[in-house]
């Protein structure tokens, strides 16, 4: 058995001068018990207070299962047709019967339901906003059985308004706190009253003498912007030390107004938590403060300039540079630590910390140490009585810069953002997290860029940057770098420098190694160290031709890493340029690379060669079986173009222009360290080597590709030599 009520109106238009009135709506809902029959059972009904005896008929419904018609007997004393249209049939009930407890239910059924209105004599006013509750009470007794009670209740009035209320101050602020109400009329009245009150909680207990109001401090506006000041003659306001009534002449209906003010936390006041309570029209809204330690700022520096006097900047190292801002520490405090977690995929750059006051930037302040834990978090230590615990005690406070960087291994190559959070806790107290947030491009382990243009011509100036981050990818063993150059590319040894990122200078026992043939340049350098590679490599077509395709590729990569992460490539396309400063270098231009001992990285210095042009009719040659295959062809030495052809320390000569389709002999007169017209020297002199320049005599119909011409020649001269 359950009964409720539902707040309505009865009309009473006419009579004894009432018109609408405020009612209550009862249902009582019977049903049979698990092992109870409920046919025949009598019921007694009894009204609370404020209520009358019902205004209209009392119903009785009767329903058996599984049937949604009511169904009661027809016969039955009140019984009528309350649905013609579907044949459903009801009893009136008569009130006195269910006031005295002597009306029984019909039998053969399994549930009832009896509704009846009362009307409420002592009902809120209607703007008052108040409600009141009231109580309705039924006992049904079955058969030989004991009677069961239940009480319905019914909430009667009307909100005349809506209220809100919120704390506006930081979490930060401890002292000196905003509060603001908002106060909505549901319908037009005058004479509003709203009530605020300092201390007092949600459940109206006071929480003490924690506050006091800023009197003067209280404004009144038309938005929620708080940029619309109400006129003060629309309001009276009475104030004490504890909090205010401010009386409104008029709302309109839906008018909201916002009130503003302050209070100030009295000294001596430890609780974390204060309150304030807003009423009106029974209406109340509570809000609260707590304050939460702010000693703490997280921020980042300027990522692409050095103003801390790193030597610099922290996207030029693919570095997270992060700032820490500690201020107004207790002069007492004894324990200052700051537990950073850092951002996902970084790593901490040991000795990267600097501590310094934000008017002296680049000064280190003694004091402050830092812990790499090697789980993600670095925890910063700030010693009492040192220089930096004192610049952490005033306000503008001790500035703690430090790097991350992106571990390039782990992370995704582009753009991603990175969060690091920073946990303060000072003598045991932990303050709110400071988090900040910054976005960087992840660095490639290894990247490549290479310049051609009318300056650098008739080189490509390549710059290979690799490990930006120092990090551990070999087990601190050397790294070995591979780099291909295209088919139209010749490399100029003597460019070659392999340097410290970030000092840009040599280092120290890394080496490399070319093959000529297979145009392989392979480096070695030293792990966990940021390295930068710069060399020349010498565009052999001619001026004004096309590079296209892989012939002007150059593709690099670090052994043992994820080519993803560890390759990269630079690929000169357009037209072959034409050198700036007056002379014009072609694929037709020859320079001497002397090296030592078979080694390609040792360059012979102080050596001679000598060119000479040959005359070689091509027609007579002859194939040899000993050569099979191949061509002999007689020539004769003719004039010499130069006869002093000297490499310098790099073991490169200058440049000879020749003549295309003319084939030259290249012969060392003087070995690396000999004296000229002498055989004074640890090295031998290399065999003579005959060159000639494809043009357009060995060019195909296409005029563009070489047709072989000068393939498989073996070339003997009117003085003995013989070479290929």
């Amino acid at each position: 058995m359950t009964k409720g009520g539902t707040q309505t109106t009865i009309d009473k238009s006419g009579l004894n001068g009432k018109k609408d009135v405020p009612g209550i709506q009862w249902t009582i809902n019977i049903t049979n018990g698990t092992d109870t029959d409920i046919s025949g059972a009598s019921i007694e009904d009894a009204l609370g207070n404020g209520l009358e005896k019902p205004s209209g008929d009392v119903v009785l419904t009767c329903r058996k299962a599984n049937d949604w018609k009511t169904q009661c007997p027809t016969n039955a004393l009140g019984a009528f047709k309350s649905d013609p249209y579907n044949n459903q049939w009801s009893i009136k009930v008569p009130w006195l019967n269910l006031v005295n407890g002597t009306y029984t239910l019909p039998s053969g059924f399994d549930s009832f339901a009896i509704t009846y209105t009362t009307e409420v004599t002592d009902a809120p006013n209607a703007d008052s906003g108040e409600h009141k509750t009231y109580t309705n009470d039924v006992t049904v007794a079955p058969q030989g059985h004991p009677g069961k009670s239940a009480t319905g209740t019914a909430d009667v009035g009307k909100d005349a308004v809506k209220i809100g209320k919120k704390c506006t101050s930081p979490g930060s602020e401890s002292k000196n706190l905003t509060w603001v109400t908002s106060l909505t009329a549901l319908t037009a009245m005058n004479n509003v009253d709203l009530k605020d009150t300092l201390d007092q909680k949600g459940d109206g207990s006071s929480a003490g003498f924690q506050q006091s109001l800023v009197q003067n401090s209280i404004a009144v506006y038309a938005d929620e912007a708080m940029t619309k000041l109400i006129d003060a003659s629309v309001y009276s306001i009475t104030a004490t030390d504890h909090g205010f009534t401010i009386t409104f002449k008029h709302l309109d209906a839906n008018q909201t107004v916002y009130v503003a003010y302050q209070s100030t936390v009295k000294d001596g006041v430890t609780a974390e938590t204060v309150y304030n309570t807003a009423e009106s029209k029974h209406k109340t809204a509570t809000a609260s403060h707590t304050h939460q330690g702010d000693n703490l700022k997280k921020e980042a520096v300027n990522q692409y300039w050095d103003e801390y006097g790193y030597g610099q900047t922290a996207n030029a190292a693919g570095v997270l540079r992060w700032l820490l801002t500690v201020h107004d520490l207790p002069e007492k405090a004894q324990s200052v630590t700051i537990s950073d977690s850092l951002p996902k995929n970084t790593m901490f750059v040991p000795g990267s910390v600097k501590a310094v006051s934000p008017n002296a930037k680049t000064a280190t302040l003694s004091g402050v140490s830092a812990k790499d834990n090697g789980n993600g978090t670095v925890t910063f230590t700030i010693s009492p009585g040192t220089a930096a615990f004192k610049q952490a005690t005033t306000s503008e406070g001790l500035q703690i810069v430090y790097d991350t960087r992106i571990d390039a291994l782990k992370a995704q190559e582009g753009y991603h953002e990175y969060t690091n959070k920073a946990h303060i806790s000072v003598d045991g107290n932990d303050q709110t997290d400071q988090s900040y947030t910054l976005g960087m491009n992840t660095p490639k382990l290894v990247s490549k860029q290479g310049t051609y243009n009318e300056s650098t011509a008739p080189n490509v100036n390549y710059t290979v940057k690799i490990n930006p981050g120092a990090q551990t990818l070999n087990n601190g063993k050397a790294l070995t770098l591979t780099d291909t150059l295209g088919s139209a590319l010749d490399l100029r040894m003597d460019s070659i420098l392999i340097a410290d990122s970030a000092s840009g200078k040599q280092i120290n026992g890394a080496t490399w190694s070319y093959e000529p043939n297979s145009k392989k340049l392979v480096f070695f350098i030293p792990d966990k160290r940021a390295v930068t590679i710069t060399y020349k490599a010498t565009v052999q077509l001619k001026a004004g031709e096309t590079i296209e395709g892989t012939v002007g590729r150059n593709e690099i990569s670090l052994e043992g890493v994820d080519a993803s992460k560890g390759s990269d490539a630079s690929t000169v396309t357009g037209t072959v340029k034409t050198a700036q400063g007056g002379m014009t270098f072609d694929s037709n231009t020859l320079q001497i690379y002397k090296y030592i001992d078979g080694d390609t990285g040792r360059p012979g210095a102080n050596a001679m060669f000598e060119v000479q042009e040959v005359n070689v009719d091509l027609t007579k040659c002859s194939t040899a079986a000993e050569t099979a295959g191949k061509k002999t062809c007689s020539g004769t030495v003719g004039k010499t173009v130069m006869n002093n052809l000297t490499t310098g320390t790099t073991g490169y000569s200058s440049q000879v222009q020749l003549n295309a389709d003319h084939i030259y002999k290249v012969t060392e007169l003087v070995a690396p360290g000999e004296k000229a017209d002498t055989t004074d020297s640890a090295y031998e002199k290399a065999k003579p080597l005959y060159v000639v320049f494809p043009g357009n005599d060995a060019r195909s119909a296409d005029s563009k590709t070489y047709n072989g011409k000068y393939d498989n020649l073996v070339i003997s001269d009117n003085k003995g030599d013989l070479a290929l």
